[in-house]
């Protein structure tokens, strides 16, 4: 069962990499493929609100890591693990 909170820390930053991409890639498949077979369309999700464009990344993240700064990362809100 997937965890209701979300991860803390500053080891929830990571590069956006191909690799990422193909990972996107593979959960849509994977969320169509499940759809297909079962018949049954899974709940819209939400953006979480506290990680909306403009606003301060809550303190619970802590600050990126020098070495990420003017990186690319992966999005850290769980809705969008599905979203190109």
């Amino acid at each position: 069962m997937a965890s209701l909170l979300p991860p803390t820390g500053t080891d929830v930053f990571h590069r956006f990499t191909p690799e990422s991409l193909a990972e996107i890639d593979r959960l849509i498949q994977e969320r169509s493929t499940r759809e297909d077979v079962e018949g049954v369309e899974e709940e819209p999700q939400a953006p979480s609100s506290d990680l909306e464009a403009g606003k301060c990344l809550p303190m619970i993240y802590g600050d990126p890591p020098e070495d990420l700064l003017n990186t690319p990362l992966e999005d850290i809100d769980p809705f969008y693990k599905t979203k190109k």
